[in-house]
C-alpha cells in the first residue's frame, strides 16, 4: 500500500500534469526534497518542442500552487502540511534517464548513451533515438557511434589497433536501425537540451 508521502505525491502529479497539457508542456517527475528544516516540493517538466524556459516554468508555478492551496487530503487537511518551497524546473543538460516515467515521457527524441560494456560496432558510447523501456531493455533506434573532435569511439579504438594505413575512410561509421540495451548496462544516459531553468516559490509558514 503506498505510504501517505507517495499519494499525497500522486494527487501532486496529476494536477501537475492537468496544468501542464494545455501549456504544452510534460511533467517529468515530482518529488519531495528536504535541506535542514526546509521541505521543497521539487517539479520537473519538459518542452517536447524545445527548451523550457524561465516563462514556462512562472506560468505552471503560478497555475500549480494555486490548485494544491485549493486541495485537501482525505482528512480534509491541506494537500501539503506546513510551509514548503515550490520549485518549478526543467531537467537541465546532466539530468540522467533512471525511472519508467523518463524513459516514456522522452521517447522519440535523441539521447546520448554511454555503456558499461562494449555493445558491438556501437563501442561504449552512441547517440540515437529512444523508442522507451521494456521489461529492463532500452530501445535505441538510429543508433551511431559517439562522435567527438571528428572521430568515433570505435574509430579511436581502430585507430590505436590497426597499422598506419589501415584506418577507415572518414565518414565510414557504423550505424544500428535499432539495438536493445540492457538499462543495467547503462552508465549514462542523459537527455537534458540545455541550462536549467527554475522557478522558486516559497509557500506557507516556517514552524518555529
Amino acid at each position: 500500500m503506498p505510504t501517505k508521502t507517495e499519494q499525497t505525491i500522486n494527487r501532486i502529479l496529476t494536477i501537475a500534469e492537468r496544468v501542464a497539457t494545455p501549456l504544452s508542456l510534460s511533467v517529468v517527475d515530482v518529488r519531495f526534497s528536504q535541506q535542514g528544516r526546509r521541505k521543497s516540493l521539487e517539479v520537473t517538466i519538459s518542452k517536447p518542442k524545445g527548451p523550457v524556459s524561465l516563462s514556462d516554468c512562472e506560468k505552471l508555478s503560478r497555475e500549480l500552487e494555486a490548485l494544491i492551496d485549493a486541495e485537501a487530503d482525505a482528512d480534509g487537511h491541506p494537500l501539503i502540511e506546513g510551509a514548503f518551497v515550490l520549485e518549478v524546473q526543467s531537467p537541465g543538460i546532466e539530468r540522467q534517464l533512471k525511472t519508467e516515467r523518463e524513459f516514456s515521457v522522452f521517447a522519440g527524441r535523441q539521447v546520448k548513451v554511454l555503456v558499461k560494456e562494449k555493445i558491438g560496432d556501437l563501442g561504449l558510447s552512441f547517440t540515437g533515438i529512444l523508442g522507451g523501456l521494456c521489461s529492463g531493455k532500452v530501445l535505441i533506434s538510429q543508433a551511431k557511434p559517439l562522435i567527438e573532435n571528428g572521430r568515433s569511439a570505435k574509430s579511436k579504438s581502430n585507430h590505436k589497433k590497426n597499422k598506419p594505413g589501415a584506418e577507415k575512410a572518414p565518414g565510414a561509421e557504423t550505424s544500428v536501425a535499432e539495438v536493445n540495451v540492457d538499462q543495467k548496462n547503462i552508465a549514462s544516459a542523459p537527455y537534458g537540451n540545455s541550462r536549467k531553468s527554475l522557478m522558486r516559490n516559497e509557500r506557507g509558514t516556517p514552524e518555529t
